[in-house]
This record gives structure tokens, C-alpha cells and sequence, in this order.
């Protein structure tokens, strides 16, 4: 059965009788069209991508189980008598939604938004290879990162040099902005990349990934710059066993928010609770932040296939923090570990 039935039979689980869908994920993920601009039409009886003519013979190739037609092609002569219609309100501004109900008028809408996540959360096996070959290639960056970190170097050198490197070996774009903060800005959970110079002492988190071939991957590790003291090493060292007691315990059929816990629990242990803020981790795939969620209050399930991340962290304001992150799979007896790259406590010189 292909994603499109199986998506229309969740449209008709909610009444609906066809869909309108416009965000690039759910136009890669139904039709294979990649363009990233166009609307999917599709009921029982018709399949159709809209595109403007930059797109049409990319769709042609990419989406052969679908109708391409011109961008302004009329939707209510395709949807016919279908007269419930879902949509993506997790995509649509409340603007472009109210402009749609005017094109098509007449309808009932219902939000198909969780019904696509809930779809996308467990990846068949062409995706856990993607994503598999985008954690590689993520892998490969940081290796070569860091053999060229020096003291002085300003913070988006560091991010030009990962971010290069998987441009120029795959093609391969940023999966989203790439993270690198120094010093006390590593205890920022996201502190973009800036003009910050590398210091001795310094902490630097370096949180990255790639797209590529539609999937993404997404890591995190902590160095420090020149000789580390002595509580940078115990707070790497805290994350680092609160992260493996997670990742040990990560199978299928568990509650996201037990997963969540187990690292926090860890933490808090060691009496650093309240400076881990952020969930434990998230889906990944075409999206940098998908389901399942994995936090103290995800009411998701860990299923066989999900893809999820790993990433508990300490921030100490005004000093810095640590944040350590792998991406696992789950198999039908555990999981799998995808992220390769060296967690052994670093202090490049």
C-alpha cells in the first residue's frame, strides 16, 4: 500500500474526503516531489500536484503517480463532490487558510496536521538509510572539524568549516542553523554561531546536521579550548552518564516521558536538575523536529522505527554548559545508536 492510500485512509477516519496539503515535507513525503512550492490535491479519485511552471518537469520526474497541473488550476472542480476537506493548520497562517476557504468554498475543513506527524513518526526502511547516510555524513564533519579548531578562531569559522565540509563532499545543506557557542555562550542551549573568538578554557558546543536527500540528521558534542578544570570535566561527565543510562534503556514499546526521566533523573542526582531546562530529545527525518517528543510531559510511544535524538545537557549561566547529543533508532529488540562520533572528553590545544 503506498503513503497515499495509507494517508487516505486517515482522512476518512476523520471524515474527510479528500485533502488539500501544501508544506514541503508532506509534498516530499506523499508524492516525492521535492520543489518544496506546490499543493497536493488528492481524494478517492484523483491524485494531483499544482505547480507553477519553474517546477513542472522536476514533478513530472519526481512524482509519476501524480497528475501535474498549472498552480492556478481550479481545486473545487478537482475535489468534485467531496464536501469535507483536510487541511495542514499546523502550516497554514490563519491568512492563508482564510484565503483557501474563499477559493474553495462550501467546504467542512478538518485539520489533518497530527495524522501526518503521527504518519511520518515511524520510518520504513528507504528513510532509516537516508537518515543513516545524513548522520554519516555529519560524522565525517566533525572529524574534520575538529583536527582544525585552533584558539583565536571566531565561532562561525567553526560552523563555516562543518557546514563546508558537507557542502562540499554530498551536496549536502545545513539541516538547520548550526549551533557553536564558546565560553560562557555555551551555556546558551542555542546560541547561534558569532563573533566570539576561542579562548583557553573555553567550552564549545558545536549542535549541527545536514539535509540530505530530503532527510536530516542532527548532533551535538562538547570540546573544550586548552587545559579544562575541574568542573567542566565533572558537568561533561554527569551528561555523559545520564545520556548512556537513557540510551541503554531506549526500546520500543516505552513511554517517551520514562525515557525522559531516566536522564533526568540522573542529573538532578548530581544536583544539577534545575540547569537541564530542555526536553531529552525529539523525532527526526524530514523534518529537524518531528515526533516522537521526548520530554517529561510527551504522551507518545517509543515504536519500532522511530527516529529520535538523545541530547541532555547542563548550562551554567555566566560559565558554560555541555550538551552531548546522538540520534537512535528503535529496533524490535532495542535500538540502534546511529551517531558514530567520539564522545571521549576533548580538549584540543
Amino acid at each position: 500500500m503506498s503513503r497515499t492510500e495509507v494517508f487516505l485512509q486517515k482522512v476518512n477516519d476523520l471524515g474527510g474526503g479528500g485533502a488539500i496539503l501544501r508544506a514541503p515535507e508532506s509534498l516530499f513525503y506523499l508524492s516525492g516531489f521535492s520543489g518544496g512550492e506546490g499543493t497536493l490535491v488528492i481524494t478517492r479519485d484523483a491524485r494531483c500536484l499544482l505547480v507553477d511552471s519553474r517546477y513542472t518537469l522536476q514533478a513530472k520526474a519526481e512524482a509519476p503517480e501524480y497528475e501535474i497541473l498549472p498552480y492556478n488550476a481550479d481545486i473545487s472542480d478537482i475535489l468534485g463532490a467531496v464536501t469535507s476537506v483536510c487541511y495542514e493548520g499546523d502550516f497554514l497562517s490563519a491568512s492563508a487558510f482564510e484565503r483557501l476557504k474563499q477559493k474553495v468554498s462550501g467546504k467542512t475543513w478538518v485539520d489533518v496536521s497530527e495524522a501526518l506527524l503521527m504518519l511520518r513518526k515511524t520510518k520504513d526502511t528507504m528513510e532509516l538509510n537516508a537518515i543513516a547516510n545524513a548522520v554519516a555524513l555529519a560524522d565525517d564533519a566533525f572529524s574534520y572539524t575538529v583536527s582544525r579548531i585552533k584558539k583565536g578562531m571566531h565561532e562561525y569559522e567553526v560552523a563555516a568549516l562543518l557546514e563546508g565540509y558537507m557542502r562540499r563532499e554530498a551536496g549536502a545543506q545545513p539541516a538547520f542553523d548550526t549551533v557553536c557557542a564558546s565560553g560562557f555562550r555555551s551555556a546558551l542551549p542555542h546560541g547561534a554561531a558569532s563573533d566570539k573568538t576561542l579562548q583557553d578554557g573555553d567550552f564549545l558546543t558545536m549542535d549541527y546536521g545536514c539535509l540530505l536527500n530530503g532527510y536530516r540528521s542532527d548532533i551535538t558534542r562538547t570540546v573544550v579550548i586548552g587545559k579544562a578544570e575541574s568542573w567542566q570535566k565533572e558537568i561533561y561527565n554527569i551528561v555523559l552518564y545520564a545520556q548512556g543510562l537513557a540510551e541503554n534503556a531506549a526500546k520500543g514499546g516505552m513511554d517517551a516521558s520514562a525515557l525522559d526521566q531516566i536522564a533526568r533523573d540522573a542529573i538532578s542526582n548530581f544536583g544539577y536538575g534545575e540547569y537541564f531546562g530542555h526536553a531529552l530529545g525529539h523525532g527526526v527525518g524530514l523534518a529537524i523536529h518531528e515526533y516522537p517528543t521526548v520530554s517529561p510531559k510527551s504522551m507518545h510511544k517509543i515504536e519500532y522505527g522511530d527516529v529520535f535524538t538523545i541530547e541532555p545537557g547542563v548550562y551554567l549561566p555566566d560559565r558554560g554548559g555541555v550538551r552531548i547529543e546522538d540520534m537512535l533508532y528503535a529496533t524490535p529488540d532495542g535500538h540502534a545508536i546511529l551517531t558514530k562520533s567520539t564522545k571521549e572528553f576533548m580538549e584540543i590545544q
